[in-house]
């Protein structure tokens, strides 16, 4: 276990990481402690080494509150999972980012029965996260705002801390500044990228970084581990993206266009048909004569919705609300003029009208665009799902080859598709991979990866979502995020994402780097464990560390680069509510408990 420092030790430490030291009224007023009657309640508090400031700033504030409190830092995030899949605390630090602008993804995740991170089995809260899902606009806010009073205010299974900024520092000598976007949720959109000198584009990798090089597998339903899930948001195109902002769009996905009906509950798709699926020989990336068709988005969405379609498939929750996928033929076009999409025009006026489609086909040999011979899919949900489009950016809803996939998963001999040990280290060895995205992983080892231009991807797309500017790119393997700093100042590498804000001071006295800044959909929190522990069975004692955090604190620690959250879904959709340090409340709650 690591020494827990006081604050004394922490100012030091801000003194020397350039970070700005908290002022007296930073931190907590000594003369308000909480004055406990009885026993003090002790608090096993479980977080990684990555969060120590901001488990130190936590542990002031639960000892003013009235707690006392045992310090275990983990030193990577395995030892971490593994106390904590141990229950081995009665908090822990966490965080979560929702990465496709819905906020009932983390809300679903961290608190319904079926919860990735949930520890809770409460019917009265997994039909509020349902009812939230199927609500628009202020009728959203208001849902979610009942469901934050529930298991934050009420229950209090979590303690807010704060939202996290992101940033993205990059080497403005090497990249055109107009090409450089910063998506509010998802990933990087690497092919937006470009170079200031345009013919490095196929002879110069742009070179970046990320913090955890163990990629287990690249099949997007198996894994949405940080290593992997900005590779295959990359590597495999969907019916629909998210641009920058948020915004649901066609730009850069496998749709022309697509349609809504008023309900909520039938979703059409309108497909393009130029995208070829891209294979790797001998180190370099091969377009095939295969296009993406409706046959492989039936088959990816089935697969991703089917809970045993793969050992562990981490994602079918997303995608839980999927009841039918289906492509239509000539004899459902009549039908279309019935059905109403938003703003009252028909799915037929806006798809097959305007479009000028003559014919829809099952037949993937018969698919012409320019002919007006197209393919459309249809997606029924068992309940209105507004935010089902949302779902359908995600990584998880990944476009593969049905005809490889299934090849390769039928071959007793082969490893199952995206498995590792199917991307070689070297040029010569085979690669098994098969991509529909932008780009392609060509080869990787313990310290980088290489990726290729998909030459088949959306070809006839022009504008920043379609094929790749850049024809290589170089993804190095660093968790040092020090040493990350000092390279994208040596130009050893070309950007890097979240730099931690101690280092914008020198970031900005740079000339040959620019930081571009927004706010992020990351939030940091406390969970409570109230399966086992002290806060089992105690919902006042819990709502009493909900009320001791002083998230102001945080804000000033990190000078601004902070906000200010009442639930993960703040980033996302301000509810109202707000989480403010009351002293006196936590007394009572305190008191409440001893008696």
């Amino acid at each position: 276990m690591k020494k827990i420092i006081s604050i004394a030790t922490l100012s030091l430490a801000l003194i020397l990481s350039g970070c700005s030291v908290p002022t007296k009224s930073e931190l907590p007023d000594k003369a308000q402690k909480v004055d406990v009657k009885g026993k003090k309640p002790t608090i096993r508090f479980l977080g990684q080494a990555s969060y120590e400031n901001d488990m130190n700033i936590v542990k002031e504030q639960l000892e003013q509150a009235g707690f006392n409190v045992k310090m275990n830092i983990q030193p990577d995030y395995g030892s971490y999972r593994t106390q904590r899949e141990a229950g081995n605390y009665d908090i822990q630090i966490d965080d979560w980012t929702t990465v496709f602008g819905d906020p009932n993804y983390s809300m679903s995740a961290l608190f319904s029965s079926e919860g990735s991170n949930s520890l809770l089995k409460n019917k009265k809260i997994d039909q509020m996260i349902n009812t939230a899902s199927t609500e628009e606009k202020s009728e959203a806010k208001q849902a979610y705002k009942a469901l934050e009073d529930e298991v934050i205010f009420n229950k209090a299974y979590m303690a807010p801390l704060y939202g996290a900024k992101k940033n993205l520092v990059y080497d403005n000598q090497v990249l055109d500044k107009n090409s450089v976007g910063l998506p509010n949720s998802r990933a990087l959109i690497w092919q937006q990228f470009d170079y200031k000198n345009k013919k490095e584009r196929d002879t110069r990798p742009l070179v970046m970084t990320q913090p955890d090089g163990e990629i287990s597998t690249l099949d997007p339903i198996r894994s949405i581990a940080p290593s992997v899930y900005g590779i295959d948001m990359n590597m495999y195109t969907r019916l629909l993206t998210l641009d920058e902002n948020d915004q649901i769009t066609t730009k850069g996905s496998l749709s022309r266009d697509y349609a809504t009906n008023k309900e909520n509950n039938e979703f059409y798709f309108l497909l393009r048909d130029d995208d070829y699926f891209a294979k790797v020989e001998n180190g370099q990336a091969k377009r095939t004569n295969e296009s993406v068709t409706a046959d492989d988005v039936t088959f990816s969405l089935n697969r991703a919705k089917d809970q045993h379609s793969v050992p562990d498939n981490n994602t079918y929750n997303m995608h839980q609300h999927i009841k039918n996928i289906s492509e239509l033929s000539d004899s459902d076009i009549e039908n279309l003029k019935n059905i109403k999409s938003k703003g009252n025009q028909s799915v037929y006026d806006k798809l097959i009208k305007q479009h000028q489609v003559k014919s829809l086909t099952t037949d993937d040999s018969k698919v012409s665009n320019k002919d007006g011979k197209y393919q459309m899919v249809k997606i029924t949900t068992d309940q209105p799902m507004p935010k089902e489009v949302n779902y359908l950016t995600h990584s998880s809803a990944g476009i593969l080859s049905k005809k490889y996939v299934t090849e390769m998963n039928d071959d007793k001999q082969s490893k199952d598709y995206g498995d590792s040990s199917t991307v070689p280290s070297k040029d010569s060895g085979k690669n098994q991979l098969y991509a529909s995205g932008a780009y392609i992983m060509t080869k990787k080892n313990s310290y980088q990866a290489t990726l290729q231009r998909n030459p088949g991807f959306n070809e006839k797309e022009n504008d920043a979502y379609g094929p790749g500017k850049i024809k290589n790119i170089t993804m190095k393997f660093n968790d040092d995020p020090d040493n990350t700093v000092s390279e994208v100042r040596n130009h050893s590498i070309d950007m890097l994402a979240d730099v931690d804000q101690k280092n914008f001071d020198l970031i900005k006295s740079d000339s040959d780097l620019s930081i571009a800044r927004k706010n992020g959909r990351k939030s940091v929190f406390l969970m409570l464990n109230s399966k086992r522990g002290i806060f089992k069975d105690q919902p006042a004692l819990r709502r009493a560390v909900v009320n001791a955090v002083d998230q102001d604190q945080f804000i000033k620690f990190y000078r601004g680069d902070k906000f200010r959250i009442a639930s993960p879904v703040t980033p996302l959709l301000d509810t109202g509510n707000k989480q403010r340090q009351n002293l006196e409340q936590v007394e009572k709650e305190m008191n409440q408990t001893s008696k």
